[in-house]
């Protein structure tokens, strides 16, 4: 009888252990937040500050004239092209460098779960006497691995890579990736 009680006593625990095991790793899954801009803040950079790796930064089309930075953070910034899949919103969510430096940068370690989605990259532009700050003027990934799919890169320059720069171990995955008529003063244009 008392072996009886101890084994009870075990199972009961038991249960209250795993329940909330459960407990924790949904709280964790469901963790991950959408950002909405700009319902939820009006400028791209503003809404990666506030983000947590998981999370995703949902675009609505239109035009945002911001240079932005990922910092580290392994998110998903997209348009309405990831939810829709309509090629539309790559051509009408637009982020705009207005000639003040590189449109997008990864360079804090970033990995593939660092994911940019559904966007047309223009009018970044690069200027800087030395690598690695005058290159890349759409996109500079250095030392990252981030995941790119479904853009323009268009209109950009720079001393070095107008479009797209790859510096120092950046392994980046690139998906229906357009990259035209970017220009560069010394040397790769694309």
């Amino acid at each position: 009888n008392k072996n009886r009680i101890i084994i009870e006593d075990f199972m009961k625990n038991t249960r209250i252990v795993f329940i909330l095991i459960i407990l924790v790793l949904s709280v964790s899954f469901l963790s991950a937040t959408i950002i909405n801009i700009p319902e939820d803040y009006n400028q791209i950079q503003i809404g990666i500050n506030v983000s947590t790796d998981g999370d995703t930064i949902l675009v609505q089309p239109g035009p945002y004239y911001e240079n932005i930075n990922f910092n580290g953070h392994n998110i998903t910034v997209c348009s309405l092209f990831l939810t829709t899949q309509d090629s539309f919103y790559i051509e009408q969510t637009i982020i705009d460098g207005s000639q003040e430096g590189r449109v997008v940068t990864f360079e804090t370690n970033e990995n593939s779960t660092a994911s940019l989605t559904g966007f047309t990259l223009k009018n970044g532009n690069v200027y800087g006497p030395t690598y690695p700050e005058n290159r890349g003027g759409g996109i500079s990934i250095d030392s990252s691995s981030p995941t790119l799919t479904n853009l323009i890169v268009a209109s950009n320059q720079a001393v070095a890579a107008g479009g797209i720069s790859f510096w120092d171990n950046a392994n980046a995955t690139l998906d229906h990736v357009i990259v035209e008529d970017n220009y560069s003063y010394d040397n790769s244009g694309g």
